[in-house]
């Protein structure tokens, strides 16, 4: 993907950074005070599948985002947008 601008990775690291902010410290910080010890693992697998879904919507994303700009098009998305 030469052709795909670094800029959408920003993004996506954004997007994920939120998700791990929002989703791992919380889980995690109930894990360590509230739940019990044999939810504990069954707990930190959540927190790590709640960062692997983040993960994956960033690289739809990027999918989405590759198809709908394409080099030369760059009005594309104001487009797709007014519909």
């Amino acid at each position: 993907m030469p052709d795909l601008s670094a800029y959408w990775l920003l993004i996506q690291y954004c997007l994920i950074d939120i998700a791990e902010v929002f989703a791992a410290v919380g889980l995690l910080e109930f894990l360590y005070e509230e739940a019990p010890d044999a939810m504990k693992s069954i707990g930190s697998a959540y927190s790590a599948l709640a960062v692997g879904l983040g993960c994956f919507a960033a690289s739809q994303l990027n999918t989405i985002m590759k198809s709908v700009t394409e080099p030369g098009k760059a009005a594309t998305i104001l487009v797709v947008a007014e519909y």
